[in-house]
């Protein structure tokens, strides 16, 4: 009987921390994310005026919401396990993350890894789903002009060609140096089924841990950055649309002043890479996510911090763009490669408990990093926190506040 309820009061008291947590974790989503896109909307006039001045702070002010993720990280005594390639020389280069997708961890994982990465965490482009432009994530992403993709046949075209246009416009302009893009499209046990069908339709892989890559964006990013304006959906139907679209980018690629969004049309290229004389993109970073016997993390260990295992494991491969195949079929093949490897990887961490430096034999340019969890900034966490904590203090007495006052004496009279 005493065990009985020692039990239950271990229990109650697990959940009551779980609660606790969870309440604080939404508590830094709202101060954090709210004062971010606040100071934006604040600092508009600086947009116009010195637009790149006003998208270095941008930088500096999303490195910090980069910090909150970790501090949930830290907080829940998870880590970020890191193996692979070492990736401190790309720092300051543009690249493209290739990523496998399990979970809603997954965003968390990479945001708290990219974190204390210099530059680069302050300097991503994210791709993501359209369903994410209507969470507190994507109204801070619409500021920032991630690009939001729409997933259907139906408007893969349309789709893709708005983010060539996007690409060629904003990632250039603003300065973006990595792009974060999950090729399979969804999470894995999402799409498990579906891949499956559709692999032994037309004679494919069935995999386990992972579903076959979609080429779409990927194409696109590569013919868009790496390859100069060339046109990233094949001419059909729409080839008129396409011409047109292709056409005024070859106008802006000659006109160096000229800009396809009005609130950058300050910014001035500073060099010939920046107005398409060569290759933009340089590298294509692999990036595969395990987690400790095949139990994704989600947002709702994260929140609550109630997650079984401890460990999130990534295994970076880099190659230079120069090593991908010009031709659809070969970037395809090349694609599809990648993954297969990933595959394997995870077969042999799962089944026997290997490393995923290995199983991963290949030979490649960088250096190959010691495996370890990745050191976070302590400082750099405490400081944004603070200054996130202290602007939504300040706006909520000099701005919200007021504004509820108002509303309520409108109410009542």
């Amino acid at each position: 009987m005493m065990v009985d309820l020692l039990q239950c009061m271990t229990l109650v008291l697990q959940y009551c921390r779980y609660t606790v947590r969870f309440s604080l974790v939404l508590f830094t989503n709202v101060y954090a994310i709210s004062s971010y896109c606040v100071w934006l909307l604040l600092l508009w006039p600086v947009r116009v005026l010195q637009p790149s001045f006003y998208w270095k702070l941008e930088t500096v002010l999303f490195k910090g919401l980069l910090a909150m993720v970790t501090t949930w990280f830290f907080t829940a005594g998870y880590r970020i396990v890191e193996s692979g390639d070492e990736l401190s020389v790309l720092y300051e280069k543009e690249a493209l993350l290739l990523i496998n997708h399990q979970s809603t961890g997954d965003v968390p994982s990479i945001m708290a890894s990219l974190h204390g990465r210099q530059r680069v965490g302050g300097t991503l482009m994210w791709i993501m789903d359209e369903m994410f432009r209507f969470t507190h994530f994507g109204a801070a992403s619409t500021l920032r002009k991630d690009f939001f993709i729409r997933q259907g046949k139906a408007f893969r075209e349309q789709q893709l060609l708005k983010l060539h246009s996007h690409l060629v416009s904003d990632y250039v302009a603003l300065d973006r140096k990595w792009i974060v893009l999950f090729p399979e499209g969804g999470f894995l046990y999402k799409l498990k089924d579906s891949n499956k069908k559709y692999a032994e339709k037309n004679n494919y892989p069935v995999w386990n841990h992972i579903t076959l890559p979609r080429v779409g964006a990927v194409k696109v990013v590569l013919e868009s950055l790496a390859d100069g304006l060339s046109s990233p959906i094949d001419k059909g139907e729409s080839s008129l649309k396409i011409s047109e679209e292709i056409s005024k980018m070859q106008k802006l690629t000659t006109d160096g002043q000229q800009r396809m969004c009005c609130d950058i049309s300050s910014l001035d290229f500073q060099s010939d890479k920046d107005a398409f004389h060569g290759s933009l993109l340089q590298w294509i970073i692999d990036v595969t996510i395990v987690y400790p016997k095949g139990d994704p993390l989600t947002l709702v260990n994260i929140g609550a911090g109630s997650w079984s295992a401890s460990d999130v494991l990534l295994h970076f491969r880099a190659y230079p763009v120069s090593e991908v195949p010009k031709d659809e079929e070969g970037m395809k093949q090349w694609l599809f490669q990648r993954f297969a490897e990933k595959e394997m990887m995870m077969e042999e961490y799962y089944r026997h408990g290997t490393p995923l430096s290995q199983t991963d034999h290949q030979k490649r340019l960088l250096a190959r990093r010691k495996d370890g969890a990745y050191h976070f900034d302590g400082f750099h966490v405490v400081f944004f926190n603070l200054f996130y904590l202290l602007s939504f203090y300040c706006q909520f007495l000099l701005i919200w506040k007021p504004i509820f006052i108002c509303m309520s004496h409108a109410f009542i009279h």
